[in-house]
């Protein structure tokens, strides 16, 4: 009978083990389900036959040392007002630059009324942007994501102070705020740097 009653309690045991597991995976399925589905409902950016006007610097931190969601914005968006500041003491400020973006991947880029020819190219949030033979050596690969007024374009900050480098000198402006707003990211490892 000893052995009986031992049987049962082993069974019951593994019963209540094998029940424990399947709801541990029916909520870990349930909440990864539920993250993909949010992250699918982001439409994608549709750039095609659209004018993305500058109105600011976009910063993106991408650490494993920012200490939450909330602190990482909250520096981004005081690096971002910084960034601003500096880039509109040589004349990068809202409206100044427009990209307008063709069915045929190209784009035409105006700065103060003049106009820069590249390529692009853009599968799902990855954008591609290659100038012409005005920035030949300008080439960025970023995220494009789509905002409540628009979208933001994000590079490797390195790759976005060539670029705003590229369109001082093509100004005639001789500047050292590609160096000033690389001094105020040296804190930071992993920096994305646009703009909106």
């Amino acid at each position: 009978m000893k052995r009986i009653i031992l049987s049962l309690a082993i069974a019951a045991l593994a019963c209540g083990s094998a029940e424990a597991q399947s709801i541990k995976d029916i909520l870990k399925s349930t909440a990864s389900n539920v993250i993909n589905n949010v992250a699918g409902a982001v439409a994608p950016v549709q750039l095609t036959g659209s004018t993305l006007t500058y109105t600011g610097s976009a910063v993106e931190l991408v650490s494993e040392k920012t200490l939450s969601n909330v602190a990482g914005k909250a520096a981004a968006g005081t690096i971002e007002a910084k960034v601003n500041t500096e880039l509109e003491k040589v004349g990068i400020k809202a409206g100044v630059i427009a990209f307008d973006f063709a069915a045929d991947n190209t784009f035409i880029m105006t700065f103060k009324g003049r106009s820069i020819a590249g390529t692009y190219t853009l599968e799902g949030n990855e954008i591609n942007l290659a100038f012409g033979k005005t920035f030949k050596s300008v080439k960025m690969n970023g995220i494009v994501t789509a905002t409540t007024n628009g979208c933001k374009m994000v590079f490797p900050a390195k790759k976005f102070l060539n670029f705003i480098k590229a369109i001082l000198n093509f100004a005639g402006k001789k500047s050292d705020t590609a160096s000033t707003v690389s001094s105020l990211l040296k804190n930071y490892e992993s920096m994305k740097l646009g703009f909106y």
